[in-house]
């Protein structure tokens, strides 16, 4: 019952900041100079996955899973998991409210909130000395 708390708490604390710093790491413009290197649709990727997604919600997401690992006695990958769910549905329930539909371009969005999750929990739990249970 403490995991689903938890995730729930987790998963929306990083959905609301997670949102509103994305929102200023968006405003970043990339060099033209980017795009020689990275061309076309593979530079716009690895632009929103590294400077977007991952300054906006991948070291809020990381910080608050670390802290959440190492302080609580929770099942750090149960917690990654319903929290990233909990993101999902967050951001689900207000781009519908806002009439947008963009599943596809989420995809970075997803491999930097998975990772970020699972990184911060396992380092906290690491730390810590616990071993992780599912």
């Amino acid at each position: 019952m403490k995991n689903l708390v938890y995730g729930l708490v987790l998963g929306s604390t990083v959905s609301i900041i997670g949102a509103y710093l994305t929102g200023y790491s968006a405003a970043i413009a990339s060099p033209k100079s980017f795009f020689d290197i990275f061309p076309g649709l593979l530079g716009l990727l690895v632009w929103d996955t590294f400077v977007v997604q991952l300054l906006g919600f991948g070291i809020v997401a990381a910080l608050c899973s670390f802290y959440v690992a190492r302080r609580f006695d929770v099942s750090w990958p149960l917690v990654a998991v319903l929290a990233f769910f909990v993101v999902q549905l967050m951001l689900w329930v207000l781009f519908r409210l806002d009439g947008q539909n963009i599943t596809l371009l989420m995809v970075p969005h997803w491999l930097v909130l998975l990772v970020s999750l699972f990184a911060g929990g396992y380092f906290g739990a690491s730390r810590k000395g616990v071993k992780y249970e599912l």
